[in-house]
């Protein structure tokens, strides 16, 4: 089968053709367009919430003050994610904290070329390379955390593992399996369950070949080494999450994800939709006798349909935990991106035409990032009168975080927040936000303060709130404590009050 596909290859009548044997020069072209695009965000882009949260903790000196760091429960990540980024962002400058993530997600798309085209035919392999520039894995690829980089080691790790069954070079396959799986589970707590699927896919081979692969199995099992060092920070981080700010229901969780990941894919649906419709009228004479599986295939299909439903087991282990968010399972679209491409295997027309409908919008949307670029956000306070300058306080902890980041240093020298668990789970019904915010204090120039100690050292105060913001919970504590809280300036989505406490 594999010879048929090669022999086909070689011809040269027709755009499938054609695409078949350029497909090279689309992927250079694609990584091109994929690099000047993703570095302009990355360099222009405002840092968000948890990007500043990175740029701190990668700052932390020495491995064992990092550990001590991250078993406060400061951050969810491990710290093989912050160590990477320290090597790229030492100096807090975007592109380089974004940058592991950048290479992350282009490598993902590389390597998902490659899986699918082994298997099938090279116009499967670009689609499914386009797909996650497509989908909602994009914006990961200028994020810096590390889920560009958990959709890389990913990727890698299933084509290494498809690799390590080619008996070819194999002392080299093995031990590339080994390395991405061992990143892949370092990267991120939840990389270990991509062995899961491989798992399955494996004993298929097993079942195929009548015996086991002892060494690929050896290259999984010890992929887990990793697990020994990330466990006692795992423990100390489950012990100090508190309350998670988005409680994980099973099917409410898992349909969100899989919305989350595939809305932004709608026009691209529509076109392939159109596409699919117009073939047998504009290409009736291409079609031909779908061909079966290479027998091969069959346990990498396996493994695609394993990674594809991982967001389930992700979403399981999220109601354990008692936290889960949709990006930590985007290694789910690996399998789906994998999939789809393997799915126009039997029509190589419309695989070739997917290829177009995919490359024209990628193109199209690279475009739009280039023409783009965002400023940090300014902070409109209203006038005040006298030599002194209230204390401002922000009622939201991501606006707290991002405003303080670039205020000037007069202005950051005013803003606070006021964290205080107890509150916060009395208010906003999750306390996890204001105890990171607490234990930034070690590590970050910010003034973060508990309510009555705030309240005891100044009487009157700014209170700046966004329609936005999920988490502020100061201003109905205040409204209950009798306070008085005065309008001074209403913008679209910024409110500043006066507030004044009653003594």
């Amino acid at each position: 089968m594999l010879a048929t596909i090669a022999a086909e290859r070689e011809s040269t009548a027709g755009f499938p053709e054609f695409l078949e044997t350029h497909a090279r020069w689309v992927v250079i072209g694609f990584s091109a367009l994929y690099w000047a695009a993703t570095w302009h965000t990355a360099s222009t882009k405002p840092l968000w919430n948890d990007e500043i949260v990175t740029r701190y903790i990668a700052g932390i000196p020495g491995i064992r003050e990092l550990l001590k760091t991250l078993s406060t429960g400061i951050d969810g990540q491990t710290p093989l994610f912050f160590l990477v980024t320290r090597l790229t962002g030492a100096n807090g400058s975007p592109l380089g904290l974004r940058l592991p993530g950048m290479i992350g997600v282009w490598t993902a798309a590389l390597c998902l070329y490659a899986f699918v085209s082994r298997r099938t035919y090279r116009a499967c392999g670009l689609f499914a390379m386009f797909l996650p520039l497509l989908l909602g894995t994009a914006a990961y690829a200028h994020d810096a955390r590390p889920y560009g980089l958990l959709l890389g080691g990913a990727a890698a790790t299933l084509l290494c593992w498809q690799a390590a069954a080619e008996n070819q070079r194999r002392r080299w396959t093995v031990l590339l399996l080994w390395a991405a799986a061992t990143f892949t589970v370092a990267i991120s707590y939840y990389g270990v369950f991509v062995l899961v699927p491989l798992g399955i896919g494996e004993l298929m081979r097993w079942r195929q070949n009548g015996r086991p692969d002892l060494v690929v199995w050896s290259a999984l099992a010890l992929a887990l080494a990793p697990l020994a060092i990330e466990y006692p920070v795992m423990r100390a981080l489950k012990a100090s999450i508190g309350v998670f700010w988005l409680k994980p229901k099973l099917l409410g969780a898992t349909y969100g994800y899989y919305e989350t990941m595939l809305a932004p894919a709608a026009s691209l649906a529509a076109g392939l939709l159109v596409v699919a419709l117009l073939r047998p009228v504009l290409f009736r004479a291409s079609f031909a006798k779908p061909q079966p599986w290479p027998r091969a295939a069959v346990p990498e299909l396996v493994a695609i349909a394993g990674v594809t439903a991982l967001p389930v087991l992700y979403v399981l282990s999220g109601l354990v935990t008692g936290a889960f968010v949709p990006r930590y399972a985007i290694v789910g679209m690996t399998g789906f991106c994998a999939g789809v491409g393997f799915l126009l295997y039997h029509d190589r027309t419309l695989a070739a035409l997917c290829v177009v409908v995919a490359g024209l919008q990628f193109a199209g949307l690279a475009g739009l990032q280039l023409r783009k670029t965002e400023v940090p956000r300014v902070l409109h306070l209203p006038p005040e009168s006298g030599p002194d300058r209230l204390p401002v306080v922000l009622s939201g902890p991501n606006e707290f975080v991002e405003t303080r980041y670039y205020a000037s240093p007069e202005l950051a020298a005013r803003l606070y927040y006021v964290a205080d668990p107890p509150l916060a789970l009395q208010y906003a019904e999750t306390d996890s936000v204001d105890l990171v915010a607490q234990k930034l204090t070690r590590i970050a120039p910010v003034q973060v303060e508990n309510y009555t100690t705030f309240t005891s050292r100044h009487s009157r105060f700014l209170v700046v709130y966004r329609r936005y913001e999920v988490f502020g919970w100061i201003l109905n504590k205040l409204q209950d404590d009798g306070a008085s809280i005065a309008l001074r300036s209403l913008g679209d989505d910024e409110t500043v009050y006066e507030v004044s406490l009653r003594k």
